[in-house]
């Protein structure tokens, strides 16, 4: 039965393929080749399909396995081990609410990781919870820097999102069936996931070019830093006497 229910899963999703997809050989093969031709169209599904790591058909059968990427206990604790612009960026945002009770030494760990990429007296100028959601969803829509309201929106669990709110833990407990619904509807979250991935990294980028300079300007765009006054109009020129006459030489 579970052999009938992959042949009805290729020639729903992957019409056409199905000889080339049961020559793969074992049905650890299979699944492999099922994963990767499905993540063309569709949205890509869990890593260990790719690996050989089942056991039989039923794996893939049991439920649609995909990756989350919410943030949990660990990946908070972790947030001092990621890259420099993601280090930064999560001092900026008040994610507090996402934690623990007793939790809250998280973000002493982050800033002093920050230390090795920007100055201390730039990191004074955070506030010291960081910035709401609410105010940055204020202040960064259609700014350069939207990425780092995607970012936010990623530590806060609200980017209405499958694949970038919920955790592991979350999915486990109610893993999506197999159907054409789901399918599309994943296929819809995936796009907007790849969206908002593609924001962050080109936000990323940029921070990382020049950090210490790069921070400042986005905490002068925030408002924890003042903007320096302009400078003073240069003052006109008079023409001095005997200008017209050399000119008139030449």
């Amino acid at each position: 039965e579970t052999y009938q229910d992959f042949l009805r899963l290729i020639d729903e999703y992957l019409p056409g393929q199905r000889q080339d997809i049961l020559q793969a050989g074992s049905p650890q093969d299979m699944v492999e080749a099922f994963a990767r031709r499905f993540s063309e169209p569709y949205f890509p599904l869990a890593d260990h399909l790719g690996l050989g790591d089942v056991e039989s058909l039923g794996d893939l059968m049991r439920f649609i396995p995909i990756e989350v990427h919410g943030y949990d206990y660990d990946d908070y604790h972790g947030l001092c081990d990621e890259g420099p612009a993601l280090l930064l960026s999560s001092l900026l945002v008040d994610f507090e609410g996402e934690l623990s009770i007793g939790e809250e030494g998280v973000r002493v760990t982050i800033l002093e990781a920050a230390v090795q990429h920007v100055s201390q007296e730039l990191l004074g100028h955070i506030p010291g919870q960081g910035y709401s959601l609410e105010y940055l969803e204020q202040v960064l829509p259609g700014s350069k820097y939207e990425g780092l309201l995607d970012r936010a929106r990623h530590l806060c669990h609200t980017a209405n999102n499958v694949f970038m709110d919920v955790t592991g833990e979350e999915f486990w407990s109610n893993p999506p069936e197999w159907s054409r619904e789901q399918v599309d509807y994943l296929t819809q979250e995936w796009r907007q996931a790849n969206e908002m991935q593609d924001r962050m990294v080109t936000f990323f980028k940029w921070l990382e070019e020049d950090l210490q300079r790069n921070f400042a300007r986005l905490l002068r765009f925030l408002g924890a830093i003042e903007s320096p006054p302009p400078p003073p109009p240069e003052q006109m020129r008079l023409p001095l006497e005997g200008d017209d006459a050399e000119e008139e030489d030449d």
